[in-house]
């Protein structure tokens, strides 16, 4: 029988320790840490279209995160997770053992990895009668759900060595559960287990990935150290522990684009010149009611690009998103967008610190990113930065990268949000907060366009607003793109002559379940496009004349090595030339330099004499690669 009570008992259970043994930190302590961290990450940093999905009661919202924060780590209460720690901690092993509760070595548990802290957090919870989706959450706090083709509600049954020691401890045991299930409960303002409510499966998602940010912030000794073994916390030591950590993290705040409506002025501020006939069909689109899906279907150079960008302003204010992830097919065409969005990005705000990110493989290797990494996280303890858009440490790793405010970068990084993938839920978390930009969706295999459809389920039960961009998408695959957001539900008032119109540029969209679609006949000038067979025999010849008259070429072929034996003789027939090869075999390095020449000869701010002369001899990552332009192109079939 016990000699303390319940709560002195609970202030000596471990929840991290160092690794000489040192230092600690008690289980209750970090469970605060996390509720608290949660807290203010909801109050002060998700955005208000997620707050608005999972609730519109603020006080219960706060509630709920609290009390996810201080339950999550329910599963390190149990004996067995608790002897793993007591080899580090043996004098807390031993003030426990003396006032009745028994641990055992470590040694002595046959099935210890059946119940890893998460599960028997889950499982502890369902046991106390709370609602199963509160319990998934907890459950799937590592990044991971529990496996549903296992009872976790049953595992305290089938391996009760770990979460009773033996017979003789169970009532010990189930006692100190029933304990911290209850003053959770309070700390949290409940007064009760019924009054906790039933999370749908998109919210346990998001709820779960907060409150993964928030176990990996409380974690960081660097925020939240650890303390001597001689004491077992102070609860005085709240909020201002917080409030500390919270000044270091230095998050960005968030975007409040204040655009409701797009007008020409405001688009002509943002991009230096008025929208055209297509750009302002798009305008009028999203100024007129709040859509999800967009698609748009138009010519290359008509400003596609400009047209999404604006459109995202409008639906991120009428939809309450703090940011937008702009994907595109490849991490060159990445790169070579990445500082229009930079100067966009700009523009949006000037009085708050917004974070942007660069998110494909390679990031680390382009300039542009390089130049505005600040490389840390507490900018405001130094005076004012030089510049309110930064690259936010936090959001460095690749789990984490879609949780800035800008974000860009190649497509996978939003399909992998459809993945069967650890932490996981980070990633919806990102994305359920911004306006979505998919540009050249029409170049993506029957693979990727799977995964992409699945995505668009997900974005769909989210109300995230959905912009995709294409010069040549087929009708099929609009349908398919619809229909994928509206989650395979039929839509309303269906217009007959939606799902096979071929009129261009297009533009189609959803209101709710309701499809709706706007085409215009621009009036641009008569441009002729010559098309010539050409022998292999005479390509230096008509090479050479277009470098003499000052042109800019370029050649596709279909292999590597033929692009490389062509760079070469070329070279030596057209010593004039400025000859520049690009292919995926080049190291990352190499490659960064080559496509950054590329735009700079050829892209939308070269110059004449920079143009002139210039042979681009590549395969197929010319076509959808970086945005440069030729005088003449030459493809092999």
């Amino acid at each position: 029988m016990m000699t303390m009570t319940e709560d002195k008992v609970l202030k000596m259970f471990p929840g991290k320790a160092d690794s000489n043994g040192n230092k600690w930190l008690p289980l209750w302590m970090h469970s605060m840490d996390t509720a608290e961290v949660m807290v203010r990450l909801w109050e002060r940093w998700v955005p208000d279209h997620i707050k608005a999905l999972i609730g519109t009661n603020e006080a219960e919202q706060l509630k709920m995160c609290r009390f996810l924060g201080l339950t999550h780590d329910f599963g390190k209460l149990t004996p067995v997770f608790a002897a793993k720690l007591f080899i580090q901690l043996p004098e807390l092993h031993q003030r426990l053992e003396a006032y009745g509760l028994r641990v055992d070595s470590p040694k002595s548990f046959l099935n210890a990895n059946c119940s890893p802290h998460a599960k028997a957090g889950e499982a502890l919870l369902l046991r106390m009668n709370c609602p199963k989706g509160i319990a998934a959450i907890i459950g799937a706090h590592h990044g991971k759900p529990q496996d549903y083709r296992i009872d976790c509600e049953n595992d305290p049954d089938v391996h009760g060595e770990n979460y009773y020691s033996d017979n003789a401890s169970h009532n010990t045991w189930q006692l100190i559960y029933e304990y911290y299930f209850q003053k959770a409960l309070k700390l949290a303002g409940y007064s009760s287990k019924e009054d906790l409510p039933q999370i749908s499966q998109p919210n346990q998602v998001l709820l779960t990935g907060i409150l993964i940010m928030a176990d990996w912030i409380a974690s960081n000794t660097e925020y939240f150290p650890l303390i001597s073994l001689d004491s077992s916390g102070e609860a005085d030591v709240y909020p201002a522990r917080i409030e500390y950590a919270w000044r270091r993290l230095g998050l960005p705040e968030a975007w409040c684009p204040m655009s409701f409506i797009m007008d020409e002025d405001r688009f002509h501020d943002v991009f230096g010149f008025y929208p055209n006939p297509v750009q302002t069909m798009v305008i009028d689109a999203v100024n007129e009611e709040n859509g999800g899906i967009y698609i748009l279907e138009a010519q290359m150079g008509v400003g596609k690009t400009e047209a999404a960008l604006a459109a995202a302003e409008v639906l991120a204010s009428k939809s309450d998103c703090d940011g937008i992830f702009f994907g595109l097919p490849t991490q060159a065409t990445a790169n070579g967008m990445f500082p229009r969005l930079i100067d966009w990005a700009r523009k949006q705000n000037e009085e708050t610190q917004l974070a942007i990110r660069l998110a494909h493989g390679m990031a680390a290797l382009n300039d542009d990113y390089r130049d505005i990494f600040h490389g840390i996280a507490y900018g405001n303890e130094d005076g004012e930065p030089a510049d309110r858009l930064i690259v936010h440490p936090w959001f460095g790793g690749h789990k984490q990268a879609l949780l800035a405010n800008y974000v860009i970068g190649t497509v996978d990084q939003l399909l992998m949000a459809s993945l069967k993938q650890k932490h996981v839920m980070l990633r919806h978390l990102g994305l359920a907060g911004k306006v979505v930009v998919i540009d050249e969706c029409h170049a993506y295999d029957a693979y990727m366009n799977q995964y992409l459809d699945r995505t668009l389920n997900w974005l769909g039960a989210y109300k995230i607003p959905v912009i995709i961009l294409s010069a040549t998408l087929p009708e099929q695959r609009r349908v398919e793109l619809i229909e994928a957001y509206l989650q395979n539900k039929k839509p309303a008032a269906e217009p007959p002559e939606w799902r096979k119109q071929r009129e261009y540029p297009l533009l189609t969209w959803t209101v709710e379940n309701e499809v709706r679609q706007r085409t215009i006949h621009t009036a641009d000038e008569t441009r002729t496009v010559q098309l010539l067979a050409l022998q292999s025999a005479y390509l230096a010849e008509c090479l050479r004349k277009s470098v003499d008259a000052g042109g800019c070429c370029g050649v596709i072929v279909n292999t590597v090595r033929k692009a490389q034996e062509l760079s070469k003789y070329l070279q030596a027939e057209i010593p004039s030339a400025n000859v520049l090869l690009l292919h995926s075999r080049f190291v990352a390095t190499d490659r960064a330099e080559i496509e950054k020449e590329l735009i700079k000869n050829a892209g939308k701010t070269s110059k004449p004499e920079e143009r002139a002369g210039l042979i681009v001899i590549g395969t197929q990552v010319l076509e959808q690669s970086l945005d440069i332009d030729f005088d003449i192109l030459i493809t092999q079939i």
